[in-house]
């Protein structure tokens, strides 16, 4: 794995397009539920750079998980899986249900295979 790691939780989209260092869509801009602009995100740094976030959000009995990027440069280096795993452990023990929506050219194959391989259960 790579070196210098480290996750950052933090609330609300202008806190992390500062840590980004850029403007971002919204959730529900992504197509996701509006809900969903709420949620709390876990941010993956290497050193001083945020290359990937996630995110989740608490509806009492369940808990929605996901609207998560990696930046491109960063792909295939198993950064998705790791940031997942490391959310899904610190989240409390209620069923998690996420939406996949691919976007800026991943395929829903990919990531149907990472959900998958963390112990989903596919629901159509």
């Amino acid at each position: 794995m790579i070196n210098d790691m480290r996750i950052e939780i933090i609330q609300g989209l202008s806190t992390l397009e500062e840590l980004w260092g850029s403007t971002l869509l919204t959730a529900s801009e992504k197509g996701y539920p509006i809900l969903f602009d709420d949620m709390w995100h876990w941010v993956l740094f290497v050193g001083d750079e945020a290359v990937a976030y996630t995110g989740s959000l608490s509806l009492g009995h369940c808990i929605f998980v996901g609207n998560t990027y990696v930046r491109k440069s960063w792909r295939s280096k198993g950064l998705h899986k790791h940031l997942l795993r490391e959310r899904n452990s610190t989240l409390e023990d209620k069923p998690k249900i996420t939406i996949l929506n691919p976007i800026q050219g991943v395929e829903m194959n990919q990531l149907e295979s990472v959900v998958s391989s963390l112990g989903y259960t596919k629901i159509n």
